[in-house]
């Protein structure tokens, strides 16, 4: 780091951070954010949990996502969720019966935003599956449910973000530079990356374009 970015740690370390992005993504090892889009320390401002989930009961990805759009002021804000996600599957799985576990219990809790996606959406790859009481536990990584339902899941979070208290404080605020949010998904197979076209912005402004394709 040193060699190639000479006195970035010590700026930052005297001087703070100024990241450009705030970013929800999963907990899945195998999606880093600073190394999917190659950035450097300083850059983005990361919450994580399983499967990218945001809501309003989630004190501490809402302080994150608080702290990043209103003290830092970060311009950009990136739900990524990932194909191959466990805890989209685990969605697609029936509820475990009981007595559960503690960890099962924990991550029925977590995922039951994602159950009732699954369990509502009418989206024909997800609809297909569901009608045929197909589970998570036979899927592949391509297999088209689990892929639209990782993508959905961002859709959700994205719009869960998009009515948060703060953000439409912020959006309401002229003085306060426009806020965007992007929707991404990441395959672990590839390293790709594609925009989901769910970005939002302030009422009247589109999100400039992000520079990966957009599903279609």
């Amino acid at each position: 780091m040193q060699v190639d970015h000479p006195g970035l740690l010590q700026d930052l370390a005297l001087n703070g951070q100024h990241p450009n992005f705030t970013i929800l993504t999963c907990s899945d090892s195998r999606v880093a954010p600073e190394t999917v889009f190659g950035a450097l320390p300083g850059t983005m401002f990361t919450a994580r949990s399983i499967a990218n989930v945001y809501t309003d009961e989630d004190f501490d990805a809402q302080t994150i996502m608080y702290f990043g759009m209103g003290h830092l002021h970060a311009t950009n804000i990136v739900v990524m969720g990932h194909y191959g996600c466990a805890g989209i599957a685990a969605a697609i799985d029936p509820q475990p019966e009981e007595p559960m576990d503690w960890t099962s219990r924990a991550v029925e809790k977590w995922v039951a935003p994602i159950r009732d996606l699954y369990m509502t959406s009418t989206r024909p790859e997800i609809a297909t599956f569901r009608d045929a009481n197909g589970t998570g536990r036979a899927l592949g990584i391509a297999d088209p449910v689990w892929r639209a339902l990782a993508e959905e899941n961002v859709r959700l979070s994205v719009n869960n973000i998009a009515k948060s208290d703060l953000l439409n404080e912020i959006w309401s605020n002229p003085s306060i530079a426009p806020l965007y949010i992007y929707g991404f998904v990441y395959d672990v197979m590839d390293g790709s990356v594609v925009d989901l076209g769910a970005s939002r912005g302030p009422p009247g402004r589109t999100a400039p374009p992000s520079p990966f394709p957009t599903l279609l």
